[in-house]
């Protein structure tokens, strides 16, 4: 097994969006990244394959004979952190592994064929000396290849989904008409499902063949509903002041819908986008904290109001696995546990009640990582009298939101629909 690492700047991003076209938000426009869930911008899948490629000595070889490219996108790239590669050669076949931040990212094999074949995908009865001859110049192969994955970023990434599209498969079979070269590509596009936005494309060129599955990519919006009446006479009742921290957050933000239409109270929200909206109204006050940095900063916001509720939001994107990259894991214990604590013992902050939402997604993934902190922070939280714990199921979110579930209520309409919780809250 070999293995080197690099990463990805934002500027070689820049320099492929050119050669490709694949101008995607996603890829260069830090605005919708920041809307997206993953929070950051990402590099083109098809970036990250071609250099790849280029730093395996000796690839050429498997690019020689006829061959079956598999790539799967299992994760993000992300710019700039680093990206460590493990890969094997053997005869016919090249296995290879990307990691970023000690996730698999992305899965590729390359694996070569005999001239006689059974598989009908990849016989072509029109195969001759002619066509070996022709073939035999690996440049020209390997220009193909990059044509044909350029023309696919561009695809998916600017005309099938107007620009929210993500590769999740690629197979390229290097058999197929082999008379030219691949300039000339064909696509076709069906769904998989009639459901969901997830795609099967087929390929074909003059030099290489195969299909390639996208998908749509998530679109994150907060909608505003509105209060019903049991909603609006329990927010009447409101006489303490209410601190939103982190309200750029799916839940901060779906709350502050909630509350929108209260004025006889100070309501404190605290956020870290640079891109976030803020409402017009004068009851409500805005601050940008980051946590933990900033904690002394909201403490000497919050001593000024008036016994307040405190609503904690704060939330860094979730990962379910059990095993995590130490910095993760102490960003969880500090956000989830350090934090709260550091807020709950503070006497001088006067607070009526401290609301800390947890999820029921702890039950069912209890050897996490995070699930195993978040347990830590309720057993360590439900001790202290002003905390109130709540454990709700899936509400929309960053963390939350799905392809194959459209249905996932935000959290204004949640508490809309269930007082109960709202009611809970404010007692």
């Amino acid at each position: 097994m070999k293995k080197f690492s690099f990463n990805i700047k934002k500027k070689e991003a820049i320099e492929f969006s050119r050669i490709s076209k694949d101008t995607n938000p996603i890829h260069l426009n830090d605005k919708a990244a920041r809307l997206s869930i993953h929070r950051r911008n990402i590099s083109h899948g098809i970036l990250l394959i071609l250099k790849t490629f280029s730093k395996i000595n000796n690839i050429t070889k498997y690019l020689k004979k006829d061959y079956l490219i598999n790539i799967k996108f299992l994760k993000p790239t992300f710019y700039d952190d680093q990206i460590k590669v493990l890969y094997i050669m053997r005869k016919n076949n090249l296995e290879i592994k990307t990691y970023q931040n000690e996730k698999v990212i992305c899965v590729i094999s390359i694996n070569n064929f005999l001239t006689k074949l059974d598989n009908p995908l990849m016989r072509d009865d029109r195969h001759s000396k002619k066509n070996k001859k022709n073939n035999s110049d690996v440049r020209n192969k390997i220009n193909d290849l990059k044509m044909v994955l350029n023309q696919i970023s561009y695809y998916v990434g600017v005309t099938h989904i107007k620009k929210s599209g993500i590769l999740n498969e690629i197979n390229i079979y290097s058999r197929g008409f082999k008379n030219k070269n691949s300039s000339n590509l064909s696509i076709t596009s069906k769904k998989l499902d009639k459901r969901f936005k997830i795609y099967n494309n087929i390929l074909l060129s003059n030099g290489l063949t195969g299909n390639f599955i996208s998908s749509k990519n998530l679109d994150f919006k907060i909608i505003k509903h509105k209060n019903n009446v049991k909603s609006k006479k329990i927010l009447k009742k409101i006489t303490n002041d209410i601190v939103v921290v982190s309200g750029n957050s799916a839940l901060g933000e779906s709350f502050l819908n909630l509350l929108e239409e209260i004025d006889n109270i100070k309501i404190l929200v605290s956020y870290s986008s640079k891109i976030y909206q803020k409402k017009n109204k004068r009851n409500i006050q805005y601050h940008k904290i980051i946590l933990p940095e900033d904690l002394n900063k909201l403490f000497n916001l919050i001593k000024k109001l008036n016994n307040p509720y405190i609503f904690y939001f704060t939330s860094p994107p979730i990962d379910f696995n059990k095993k995590l990259p130490k910095s993760v894991t102490k960003k969880y214990y500090k956000i989830y546990v350090q934090i709260p604590l550091t807020i709950l013992k503070n006497k001088k902050l006067k607070i009526k009640r401290f609301i800390y939402p947890s999820t029921t997604n702890i039950d069912y993934n209890q050897n996490s990582i995070y699930s195993k902190i978040k347990l830590i922070a309720e057993n360590k939280l439900k001790k202290i009298k002003n905390c109130k714990i709540f454990r709700f199921g899936k509400i929309y979110s960053k963390n939350t939101i799905s392809l194959y579930d459209s249905k996932i209520m935000n959290f204004q309409k949640f508490l809309n629909e269930n007082p109960k919780y709202l009611r809970d809250f404010f007692q």
